[in-house]
């Protein structure tokens, strides 16, 4: 069920075994594993929500997964290169 509330901006912290979603309108965050059935399970729990955009770190790929699943659910995605976000390049 989708709520009628504005969009929320999801960001994820990659790892090879696991997840970590935050969203910053609520401060509310979880953690999966790095896998099909964790992220399966990831937009189960975001469901009840309309993602305006999940931002994610580039990690050796290892977020590759998470953007493709995003992707086939009409998610916006966006992969940043950590130490281009905190250097501001």
């Amino acid at each position: 069920m989708k709520t009628n509330q504005s969009a929320i901006h999801i960001g994820v912290d990659v790892g090879k075994h696991q997840l970590d979603f935050f969203c910053h309108e609520s401060g509310q965050h979880f953690t999966t594993t790095n896998t099909a059935r964790g992220i399966a399970q990831a937009f189960k729990q975001l469901s009840p929500f309309s993602i305006g955009l999940l931002v994610m770190e580039a990690t050796g790929r290892h977020e590759q997964a998470l953007a493709i699943a995003a992707q086939r659910r009409t998610i916006p995605v966006v992969i940043a290169q950590p130490i281009v976000v905190v250097n501001g390049q």
